[in-house]
C-alpha cells in the first residue's frame, strides 16, 4: 500500500472483518482522510496514525475508549466521526485546541456521560451529531458559543 503516493482518501467504515493495517500505509503521505468508523475487529490504531498531524477527515474504529493526545494536536482536522465508539466515556478538554473542525459525530457513544467545557472554543463547529448517546446527562454551558452550529 505504501506505494500508492497519490492516495488522499481510504475509507474503510464498516469493514467489519478488517482486524488491522499495513504498517506500509504510514508511507502514505497524501493520505489526509481515513475511514474505519465501524470497523468492529480493529483492536488499536497504528502507531504510524500517531505520526501524521495533517489528518483531515477521521473516522476512528469503535475500539477507542479515549479521544488520544496526538488527535487533539491536529490543527487541519475538520471531521471527526467517532460515532460506535460504545467505550468513549468523555472528551478531553484539549479538543477545543481543534479550531478547524466543523463536523462531530458522537452518535451511538453509548458510554458518553458529558461533554468538556472546551467545546465552546470550537469555532468553526457546525455540525454536531449526539444521536443515541443514552449516557448523556447534560451539555456544558459553553456551546452557547458555538455561533456557527447549524445542527445539532
Amino acid at each position: 500500500m505504501g506505494q500508492l503516493a497519490a492516495l488522499t482518501k481510504l475509507d474503510l467504515s464498516s469493514c467489519g472483518s478488517l482486524t488491522g493495517l499495513p504498517e506500509s500505509m504510514g508511507q502514505l503521505t497524501a493520505l489526509m482522510t481515513l475511514g474505519l468508523s465501524g470497523c468492529k475487529k480493529l483492536a488499536g490504531l497504528p502507531e504510524w496514525m500517531h505520526r501524521r498531524a495533517s489528518w483531515v477527515s477521521l473516522g476512528l474504529p469503535p475500539c477507542v475508549h479515549a479521544v488520544p493526545d496526538w488527535l487533539c494536536e491536529s490543527t487541519a482536522l475538520m471531521t471527526l466521526d467517532l460515532c460506535l465508539c460504545s467505550s468513549l466515556t468523555g472528551l478531553p478538554e484539549s479538543m477545543g485546541q481543534l479550531a478547524a473542525l466543523t463536523t462531530l459525530d458522537l452518535s451511538d457513544c453509548h458510554s458518553l456521560t458529558g461533554l468538556p467545557e472546551s467545546m465552546g472554543q470550537l469555532a468553526a463547529l457546525t455540525t454536531l451529531s449526539l444521536m443515541e448517546c443514552i449516557s448523556l446527562t447534560g451539555l456544558p454551558e459553553s456551546m452557547g458559543q458555538l455561533a456557527a452550529l447549524t445542527t445539532l
